[in-house]
């Protein structure tokens, strides 16, 4: 489980989250993937929640609505943990 508000998630994506080889101006889909996934220069926090998605046979949202979808700090979760290579950009299609 994680609370984000207990944890003090982050709520901002920046260059920070990928390692000391992203690109300027910062290209989350690029630098999430290629650079920072493959290499393991993700952020700590970001890397703990993916390893808790690994483990998990389900997930589970609870949230309430806000303006008809997620409040902000889930939405940046998501944007930070589901990176390139990880959540999307492999498959069928994919040598990966």
């Amino acid at each position: 489980m994680s609370d984000l508000y207990a944890m003090n998630w982050k709520a901002v994506v920046d260059a920070t989250d990928y390692g000391p080889d992203t690109s300027s101006p910062l290209k989350v889909a690029r630098d999430s993937g290629s650079r920072a996934f493959d290499a393991g220069t993700l952020a700590p926090d970001v890397r703990a929640e993916q390893e808790k998605l690994l483990w998990a046979d389900t997930l589970v949202f609870p949230f309430p609505l806000w303006w008809n979808t997620m409040p902000a700090i889930l939405k940046d979760w998501v944007d930070r943990v589901f990176t390139s290579r990880f959540a999307y950009g492999v498959g069928e299609h994919r040598d990966t």
